[in-house]
């Protein structure tokens, strides 16, 4: 049995580990703490089917469905500094991500990886605070007799 969701979210995990540009590779972690900085956290995010699967056909069937975790980016540095530090792990996990053979495979004819933006946030103190929330849609099959 294969929950692809699941899978999906482990290697998003395994890629900002094999990065090594974070101190700090968690899921689901609502709190970072200065020491844990840099830091990359894989949000569940939201999933929605594909309404344009046909209705007449039995509940296990087979659904396109589109995944969107949320990955957040968190760096604290000198303000001067704070926008390449954010830049320089965006650009590397979005290669990593959209290259990475093994997520390729669990998303539908791997080609259902797509970046699709990213919102951020800064916060004053003696250094500056960064908050990157990039935005990834994952498309798969979900084979309801399979979970």
């Amino acid at each position: 049995m294969t929950d692809i969701r699941e899978a999906i979210l482990a290697r998003l995990l395994a890629i900002g580990e094999e990065l090594d540009v974070f101190t700090t590779v968690a899921r689901d972690l609502i709190e970072v703490t200065d020491s844990q900085l840099p830091a990359l956290v894989v949000l569940e995010g939201d999933e929605e089917a594909n309404d344009s699967d046909p209705f007449n056909r039995p509940t296990t069937s087979p659904r396109r469905v589109t995944m969107t975790p949320e990955l957040h980016i968190a760096v604290q540095e000198a303000s001067a500094d704070i926008g390449a530090e954010l830049g320089s792990r965006r650009a590397a996990l979005i290669k990593a991500i959209v290259s990475d053979t093994a997520l390729q495979g669990l998303v539908i004819n791997g080609i259902g990886i797509r970046y699709r933006g990213l919102a951020s946030s800064l916060a004053a103190g003696r250094k500056m605070t960064a908050d990157m929330g990039l935005n990834f849609a994952f498309t798969y099959v979900l084979k309801p007799d399979e979970l």
